[in-house]
């Protein structure tokens, strides 16, 4: 629940327009019920002295904060600079005379090097063409990493495609063939491919097992360029991981390619270190006076959201944004109460409260309004029960947290947690929990990856929007809980992605006439 105290400051545009009355009645019942906590005789001053001194003071000072802007040894790249690289990647999507093929590999480095929001029209005018090529239909029968490559492509974009275009790399007896092992690029496309899987479909569950049983077993047998490669997405797919931090990652590894793509590796790098000094300038304005304003910020500043939207779109948001707010709060006080009585409820009811209290779905419909610059009465109605869209990574997003705060909330005392929930109720092993809890997060992976070609109330930038909530999830508790109890690997990913730029030596490219 602390991680969600974080969100204050973001939050805190939602409560400006909240109805006076509610919005005070609300506060005044919840200071009422902390005064009375506090107050209570049978309070057990230990378990409270155990929860508050559990949670470590921030890696990152105000004063750290501040002195990013000092001078860094990094030039911030000019808009104009990046405006040409971007229009000569441009020029190479749009070459009509390139192979599709090389287009199809195109499209996949310009997204695993964070530049794909910089390229939708192209790829997606690009992808069009790939679709009917028969030279490429032609390959995908014979190379399975075209095949891998083409659905991944078309899947991430939002394109109906069938998983059966894999049926033919598999033998008599409906086995994936032991031949595709020799193929490591192959393989490593085939998994990262399996998990754009929807519910049901077999065919990539087995691709899955298959590439993942024969990658492991390729480890140490490989070239070292290509074995960090499948450690790294053996670790944590593609789809899964989180985009800026990937990127990163992509660009210091295409860095190391032989043959790279220098106009392309130039723009990424440009382009990381540009979003880089934009989150720094946005830290060091997100720092208030650390709490004693944050009731009044968020109070002030959904109403400056709100009438925004009423002026600019005419829409009435504030019943949506008072929802969600009230929603967590009530919610956050349910978990409480289950805390102070040690009540482990059933796991339904925990998940039913769970994936609310995440405060994925209080992210999600901020950054919906935000965001949008066509507001539908259609999406306004479904906040009001919440779509499915909000529920898939709001669900990661509590599995996730469980799944690395499981222990330390139980010796602080907090029973209601969804290992410990799905272990009292059926009886069986935090290991047998934790299996579980894993398949579910595959299950709502699944199901998200459908929303991407299914006939959404909400535009594709939102459902991407969406997806990114379930990543930053997954990496946030990767190594531990990132936020209460960070470590040197979560640690180094604030570096990477916020504080240190790129400064990777590249080739000057070659200008075209």
């Amino acid at each position: 629940m602390a991680h969600s105290l974080q969100l204050l400051p973001l939050a805190s545009s939602f409560i400006q327009d909240l109805p006076k009355h509610n919005l005070r009645e609300s506060i005044c019942n919840i200071e009422r019920c902390q005064i009375h906590c506090i107050a209570n005789k049978k309070t057990d001053y230990s378990i409270t002295k155990r929860v508050s001194g559990y949670y470590k003071p921030s890696s990152w000072s105000h004063e750290f904060m501040m002195s990013m802007g000092d001078d860094r040894g990094v030039e911030v790249p000019k808009e104009s600079s990046i405006k040409k690289l971007e229009e000569t990647v441009k020029y190479m999507l749009d070459d009509g005379g390139t192979e599709p093929l090389d287009i199809l590999q195109l499209i996949d480095d310009i997204q695993h090097l964070g530049l794909g929001y910089r390229f939708r029209e192209s790829t997606k005018c690009a992808l069009n063409k790939i679709k009917c090529s028969e030279k490429v239909k032609e390959k995908m029968h014979n190379s399975i990493r075209t095949c891998s490559l083409y659905f991944t492509l078309l899947r991430q974009h939002g394109y109906e495609v069938s998983a059966d275009i894999f049926e033919n790399f598999k033998d008599h007896n409906g086995n994936f063939k032991e031949s595709l092992s020799q193929d490591v690029v192959g393989m490593l496309s085939l998994y990262e491919a399996s998990h754009f899987a929807y519910n049901g479909e077999k065919i990539l569950d087995e691709a899955r097992k298959f590439t993942s049983m024969k990658l492991k077993e390729m480890l140490g047998k490989i070239d070292m360029k290509i074995g960090e490669k499948v450690k790294h997405a053996l670790e944590i797919p593609f789809q899964w991981r989180m985009q800026r931090l990937e990127a990163r990652w992509n660009i210091e590894e295409y860095n190391k390619k032989d043959g790279a793509n220098q106009f392309l590796l130039k723009l990424a790098i440009l382009d990381f270190n540009m979003v880089q000094s934009m989150l720094q300038k946005d830290l060091q304005q997100h720092l208030p006076d650390y709490m004693k304003i944050c009731f009044l910020a968020l109070y002030n500043t959904v109403n400056n959201m709100a009438y925004d939207v009423l002026k600019e779109q005419g829409h009435v948001i504030l019943p949506q944004l008072t929802k969600v707010w009230a929603d967590l709060c009530k919610l956050f006080l349910k978990e409480a109460k289950w805390s102070y009585n040690k009540q482990i409820p059933k796991f339904e009811e925990y998940m039913s409260n769970g994936w609310i209290s995440s405060s994925g779905p209080l992210l999600l419909v901020h950054a919906y309004f935000l965001m949008s610059q066509n507001i539908t009465n259609e999406a306004l109605q479904s906040f009001n029960t919440y779509p499915s869209l909000l529920r898939f990574p709001s669900t990661i997003f509590r599995l996730s947290n469980d799944l690395s705060s499981s222990k330390a909330e139980i010796e602080r005392g907090e029973t209601a947690n969804a290992i410990s929930c799905y272990m009292h109720e059926n009886g069986v092993s935090e290991k047998v929990a934790r299996e579980y809890l894993t398949s579910l997060i595959d299950e709502n992976w699944k199901m998200m990856n459908k929303e991407l070609v299914s006939n959404s109330l909400f535009d594709k930038s939102f459902i991407e929007i969406a997806i990114n909530l379930a990543r930053i999830a997954q990496c946030h508790y990767q190594y531990g809980n990132a936020h209460s109890d960070p470590n040197d690997v979560t640690r180094n990913r604030v570096l990477w992605v916020i504080i240190d730029p790129i400064q990777l030596k590249i080739q000057q490219p070659i200008c075209r006439n």
